[in-house]
């Protein structure tokens, strides 16, 4: 499944300010330009990107938009605050905050529907809350640590950070510069934030010039473990610097505490969300769901907590302290069913399976859980426990297979086809083979989709079709077939070697008669040609065909 907002957003260059222990913040100077995808009427796309300054931008939305997806990447945590239209009207009630992803930067997005009023709309920005993560913390000049450290293969070390800086503060986190020079190295501490990842080259007196990882990682708790997963040995440069929480700690140490779940797929049926902890109150705080709708908070007055998930839900879950997330899979006899495959999908890329329904989970522990069940189990429905917490959904999905045909039943393979709901904002693309048949995998059931199938760049057919259990494959004739045309002069001898001209509004195609004066055109869509014939340089004649279906034509 593939979403339709591809770009990349410019916004790395950062400027970090640090002062001594006087409590001075962390001040970034970022440049951030949003992305903006204009999504014009007839599916045609275009994507710009235009400056954020002093939380404010502006977008000029030309005629014939139907509708606007924004995007912002940055290294600062910002969420939108509001859109206004040329007219003064506010546009936006909530926003949806997509994380951290690709190392240190962070993703939000929103999307405008129904495009009434051209003109001059304006973006307003805010910082996120949890930029106090960074903003409260303060580094001292004085000390610091590097040194280069060998691991050898398969091999661990434990660093005790309080020891090394012999600090009479109460560290509660370092600043960690790690640059591998060889191996293949995993730092874990406590609970650890990764800043950046990047490239960077390093010279090495008489070996030569290295390109390195380096990470950036802000590291809470006491013990660091490196460990080289490598097969040689790992040489590394650590360079630490502790940062002194003051007066803050226990401000910054709730909002670190945190772990998200992201739902990659919105649902079509309501789901429930219900906790069941005894524990819950002990973080003194509530649960929240941030999505495109109004933000839903729920306080746990009790032991016990429902809530409902509202339709085509796509967002995130944010729980607290929990070490394991627990998968189980039932059928709707709410049965245990022991027959599928599940693999997590880290941000890096990489991929665990699950072993024992258990998920280990990393932070910031964002991730997408791949499942797979056969059809004979007939799966809607699952459950993820949380340890202490429990979410149900259902899994309303499977395959949706499309044959494409021409207007005499013939298979029609190397044409691309779209799926788009409107509910979902996502687009799922194919391809037909040999046969005609398209599948699209794991569809939302009872939805309405909008699906386009495009011949030769050209879209020749459009419809709306609801994917159900019942309405799982479908077949679409094109309105494409050939034509055929006879040259023949004044004595009714056929001319062979003359030219032909066929053109529409969106379709052109150029032929030569055989010997017996015959052209046969490739599949071309219906509609109304304007047919040129040519011998040499001379022009024989031309006439206006009204192609409806497989035609012949004779020009004399």
């Amino acid at each position: 499944m593939k979403t339709w907002a591809t770009g990349l957003i410019i916004a790395l260059l950062t400027v970090v300010t640090l002062k001594g222990l006087e409590g001075v913040p962390l001040v970034s100077n970022e440049v951030v330009y949003i992305e903006v995808q204009f999504h014009y009427i007839g599916d045609l796309t275009y994507t710009t990107w235009v400056e954020v300054k002093n939380y404010t931008c502006e977008i000029d939305v030309p005629k014939n938009v139907s509708f606007l997806f924004i995007r912002i990447e940055s290294l600062s945590p910002l969420t939108f605050k509001d859109i206004i239209d040329p007219i003064g009207r506010s546009l936006i009630k909530s926003w949806e905050f997509c994380g951290v992803v690709k190392g240190s930067r962070r993703i939000a997005y929103v999307n405008i529907t129904r495009i009434g009023i051209y003109g001059t709309y304006r973006v307003i920005f805010q910082d996120d809350v949890r930029r106090d993560i960074f903003t409260l913390i303060s580094i001292p000049h004085e000390v610091n640590m590097s040194k280069l450290i060998i691991i050898n293969p398969f091999k661990s070390i434990n660093l005790d950070v309080r020891s090394i800086f012999k600090s009479k503060y109460d560290l509660y986190a370092v600043l960690c510069k790690v640059a591998i020079i060889t191996g293949n190295v995993d730092l874990r501490s406590d609970l650890q934030y990764y800043l950046t990842k990047r490239k960077e080259k390093m010279l090495v007196k008489g070996v030569g010039e290295y390109i390195i990882d380096v990470y950036d990682v802000l590291v809470f708790g006491e013990n660091i473990t490196l460990t080289n997963k490598a097969n040689f040995t790992a040489y590394i440069l650590l360079n630490i610097k502790p940062i002194i929480l003051e007066n803050h700690a226990l401000k910054v140490a709730h909002l670190v505490e945190h772990y998200e779940l992201l739902i990659e797929n919105p649902l079509n049926h309501n789901c429930f969300l219900m906790v069941n902890s005894p524990r819950v109150m002990d973080f003194n705080s509530s649960l929240k769901i941030l999505s495109r709708d109004p933000i839903l908070n729920v306080t746990f007055p009790d032991q016990y907590c429902v809530l409902e998930v509202p339709e085509n839900y796509s967002g995130r879950l944010m729980f607290f302290k929990f070490n394991y997330v627990f998968l189980n899979i039932l059928d709707l006899d709410m049965e245990e069913v022991s027959e599928y495959s599940a693999i997590v999908e880290y941000p890096d890329g990489s991929r665990v399976e699950i072993e024992d329904n258990r998920i280990p989970l990393i932070y910031p522990p964002y991730f997408a859980v791949i499942i797979k069940i056969p059809y004979q189990s007939a799966i809607r429905y699952s459950t993820a426990s949380f340890r202490n917490l429990s979410l149900n959904l259902y899994l309303n999905m499977k395959d949706f297979v499309i044959r494409v045909t021409d207007m005499e039943g013939n298979p029609l393979p190397n044409a691309s086809a779209k799926l788009f709901s409107f509910s979902t904002y996502k687009y799922i693309q194919g391809l037909s083979d040999g046969r005609g048949l398209i599948r699209f995998r794991d569809v939302l059931l009872d939805v309405n989709y909008t699906l386009l199938i495009y011949y030769r760049n050209v879209e020749i057919a459009k419809k709306v079709i609801e994917v159900s259990d019942n309405n799982s494959f479908i077949e679409v004739e094109c309105p494409l077939s050939r034509m055929q045309i006879k040259v023949i002069d004044f004595m009714g001898n056929p001319l062979k070697n003359v030219t032909l001209e066929l053109r529409s509004k969106m379709f052109t195609e150029t032929g030569v008669t055989d010997s017996n004066g015959n052209f046969i055109t490739s599949l071309i869509p219906v509609g109304v040609y304007n047919v040129t014939a040519y011998y040499g340089k001379l022009k024989l004649g031309s006439f206006t065909v009204n192609f409806t279906s497989r035609a012949t034509a004779t020009i004399e």
